[in-house]
């Protein structure tokens, strides 16, 4: 049998930052599409159902326009069971019956799939944070698969995963939600965990491929594949502008640099080090590249391009606070030009914003 694993909608999240209303508007309603489209794949490869690895919704007071799109798509996938795991954006109001919308709570519960598979999923909460992974108890002869919301962590604790106390606890996979891109890896030598990561970027700080994961059950042991189902994509981009002399060359360079698709959304670092004074430049190239994508957030690295050399040995006030800040073992060297080209600055007067 084929499972969708997918977690963290976020339904009615309000995609504000850096957006404008309209673009946010489309955002929230891109959101809700990926949802949709998710169990529009499931129907198409024959999946028996798809697992919710918690935070359909964004608050824990839902919309009621979000609630009937979410359970709206429920109804209209009768063939598919949808297991619903809440998570810690979800709310303590009563999930609405379907017939094909199974729910967990905070304790341990199993469902058998058939064809010797099993689902198993609790709710995390502080009371149950640390004496949940003795409560679980699995059938080595079954292929196990295991829901939860949290995460992954060194230590036992509220909303944490513990990977080692579920080792040995005959888990094939552990579908897992929370973090907001795909990873995996061993759990122990039978088991593998994933998370789904999220169906779309919320802000540019979700960066990369965004979908769900297609478990099948074929075979000796379950296998997993992510599938890229995004309709948007945040993509990291890093332009050194060294030796820019002006805004409009930064421009230029940065444009020039650029690959994105233009229905996409990319996040721009702008380094090396520059003679200009670069207060606005972030703002200026974001606005020139408005036009060209969907959205742009620009964020400035630039370090002032500054004769060190002269300072080490003046005895001066200026000289001594380069000595001290070159000396400074906290400090990155990209914080030390900055922290110097601030201080400098301050120094001869100029007008800090």
């Amino acid at each position: 049998m084929k499972l969708l694993h997918l977690a963290d909608l976020h339904l009615g999240s309000e995609m504000s930052a850096r957006l404008t209303p309209a673009k946010a508007q489309t955002r929230r309603a891109e959101i809700c599409e990926a949802f949709l489209r998710a169990a529009k794949y499931a129907e198409q490869i024959g999946a028996q159902a798809i697992l919710l690895a918690g935070d359909a919704f964004d608050t824990a007071l839902p919309l009621r326009r979000d609630k009937e799109f979410f359970y709206g798509v429920v109804r209209d996938f009768p063939q598919i069971t949808f297991f619903y795991l809440k998570g810690n954006h979800d709310g303590a109001e009563e999930v609405e019956e379907k017939p094909n919308l199974k729910t967990f709570g905070d304790a341990w519960t199993t469902y058998d799939l058939g064809e010797g598979v099993t689902l198993s999923g609790i709710e995390l909460s502080a009371a149950n944070s640390s004496s949940y992974y003795a409560g679980l108890s699995l059938d080595p002869t079954k292929k196990n698969i295991v829901m939860l919301h949290g995460q992954i962590a060194d230590s036992v604790g509220e909303e944490k995963i513990h990977l080692r106390s579920l080792a040995g606890k005959n888990i094939d996979y552990l579908a897992l939600g929370h973090i907001h891109s795909y990873s995996s890896g061993a759990i122990d030598g039978r088991g593998t965990y994933a998370y789904a990561g999220c169906l779309e970027p919320r802000g540019f700080d979700e960066v990369g491929e965004k979908g769900f994961v297609v478990i099948d059950t074929a075979g000796q042991a379950l296998s997993h594949t992510f599938v890229e189902n995004c309709q948007r994509r945040v993509e990291e981009v890093t332009v050194d502008v060294s030796g820019c002399q002006d805004f409009a060359q930064a421009y230029r360079m940065v444009d020039n640099a650029l690959s994105v698709d233009g229905a996409d959304m990319p996040r721009i670092y702008l380094t090396g080090e520059v003679e200009m004074d670069t207060e606005g430049l972030a703002d200026f190239v974001r606005r020139q590249l408005e036009g060209k994508y969907f959205a742009v957030s620009v964020k400035d690295h630039t370090t002032q391009a500054l004769d060190l050399e002269k300072y080490r040995g003046q005895v001066s006030l200026e000289g001594e606070f380069v000595r001290v800040v070159l000396a400074n073992t906290t400090l990155t060297e990209y914080q030390k030009k900055q922290v110097i080209a601030l201080g400098l600055k301050a120094l001869s007067g100029e007008k800090l914003v």
